[in-house]
C-alpha cells in the first residue's frame, strides 16, 4: 500500500511540475513581438499608434479599442478600411505595445491623451471615430471636449453609460473578475498561459496573418498588461458618469452596429439571463442611435460582441457602414465650404 501511495504522489507531481516546467521554458524562450506601429510621446509616456492606409479626401478613421483591447484585435477592420483612407488605431496605456502612465482610465483622461497623441503624430482632423465596446463611453466624452476634432461616429456593439443597471452587472461580477484575473496573473508567470490562455480561446486567430497572431499572442501573456485592463475597469463608473453628463450630436453622421448573436451562459454572471441580457442590450443600442438626427442602427447577425471585431466576415461587413459614415462626413464638408 505504501509503495502504491508513493507511485500516485509522483503521478500527481507529475501532474503539476511537467507543465510548470514546460510554462517556463516556453516563457524563457519566447521573444516579444515587434510594435507593428510607432510609440509616440504625449508627455510623460509613450502611447503606441499604428498607421496605415493613404491619406484622401475622406476623413481619417480613428479605431478605439475596447476594454483592456489591444490594437491588433482591429486588424481585420482596419486593413478593409486603409484600402479607402488613413486608418490608425491605438493602444491605450499599458496596454499592447503603449507604455504604463499611472493616470487614471476615466473617459476625460484618455480622451485628453488620444487628442496630445492625435497631435503629436500630426493626425489630421476632423476624423471619424470607430469604436468597440467601453469605446462607446470614451468616444462620447472626446466629442463633447473637442467637438471640432471628429466627423463621424461608427459605434461597433458600444457601451452605454446605463448599461450597469439596465443589464444588472453589480459589484460582485467586479470582485469575481478580479479573483479571476489574480489567478491568471500567477499562471501567466508561471508561464502556463502559454499552453493555454483563456484570453485568446475561441478567437479565429488562424485567420489573421502569422505576425499578426503572433503580435496579438505575445502581449496575451503581461500580466502588467493584464493589470492596466484591470485599472480601466476600476475606473469604468467614473467614465461612465462622465459620459452620462455628455450631450447629443446634433446632425453629426453616426452608425450604431449591434453584434446579433447572443451572448453565452458561461460568459455571462450566475443569474443572468442570456435572452434576457440580449433583449436590454440591442434596447440600450437602439438608444444610443438617438444621439444623433442623422443616424442609423444595424444588426451584424453572425456577429458576437468580439467577432465583430475578430472576424473577418463580420468586420468586413461592419467596415463597410463606416465608409458609409466616410462619405457622409465627407458630403458635409464639402457643403460647409
Amino acid at each position: 500500500m505504501k509503495k502504491f501511495f508513493k507511485i500516485f504522489g509522483s503521478i500527481i507531481a507529475l501532474l503539476f511540475i511537467v507543465p510548470i516546467s514546460m510554462g517556463l521554458i516556453l516563457r524563457i524562450f519566447s521573444s516579444e513581438a515587434a510594435a507593428p506601429g510607432v510609440l509616440v510621446s504625449v508627455g510623460s509616456h509613450k502611447l503606441h499608434i499604428h498607421c496605415t492606409g493613404t491619406a484622401s479626401d475622406l476623413p481619417t478613421v480613428i479605431i478605439e479599442s475596447g476594454a483592456g483591447t489591444q490594437s491588433t484585435a482591429y486588424y481585420w477592420l482596419q486593413k478593409n478600411l486603409a484600402e479607402t483612407t488613413k486608418v490608425c488605431s491605438y493602444d491605450r496605456a499599458g496596454l499592447g505595445w503603449s507604455e504604463e502612465s499611472n493616470l487614471a482610465r476615466d473617459s476625460e483622461t484618455i480622451a485628453n491623451q488620444l487628442h496630445t497623441l492625435l497631435d503629436n503624430a500630426k493626425i489630421k482632423r476632423p476624423f471619424v471615430f470607430a469604436g468597440h465596446s467601453i469605446a462607446g463611453i470614451h468616444m462620447r466624452v472626446y466629442v463633447e471636449k473637442y467637438p471640432n476634432d471628429v466627423a463621424g461616429i461608427a459605434f461597433l456593439d458600444a457601451s452605454h453609460p446605463d448599461q450597469v443597471e439596465t443589464l444588472g452587472m453589480g459589484e460582485d461580477n467586479v470582485e469575481a473578475m478580479e479573483a479571476g484575473v489574480s489567478v491568471l496573473k500567477v499562471l501567466m508567470n508561471l508561464g502556463l498561459t502559454r499552453l493555454y490562455n483563456p484570453l485568446t480561446a475561441g478567437l479565429p486567430l488562424e485567420q489573421f496573418p502569422e505576425e499578426v497572431a503572433n503580435q496579438f499572442l505575445s502581449k496575451s501573456h503581461d500580466p502588467e498588461i493584464l493589470s492596466a485592463a484591470m485599472a480601466e475597469m476600476a475606473d469604468m463608473n467614473r467614465a461612465m458618469d462622465q459620459a452620462r453628463s455628455t450631450g447629443t450630436f446634433g446632425s453629426m453622421p453616426i452608425v450604431v452596429i449591434t453584434a446579433a448573436q447572443p451572448v453565452g451562459e458561461g460568459v455571462l454572471p450566475d443569474g443572468l439571463d442570456p435572452i434576457a441580457f440580449g433583449d436590454s442590450w440591442k434596447k440600450l443600442q437602439r438608444d444610443i442611435a438617438t444621439l444623433s438626427t442623422d443616424s442609423k442602427h444595424v444588426l451584424i447577425e453572425t456577429a458576437t460582441h468580439m467577432s465583430l471585431v475578430t472576424d473577418k466576415r463580420n468586420a468586413d461587413e461592419a467596415a463597410g457602414y463606416v465608409r458609409e459614415i466616410l462619405t457622409k462626413s465627407k458630403k458635409l464638408a464639402m457643403l460647409a465650404e
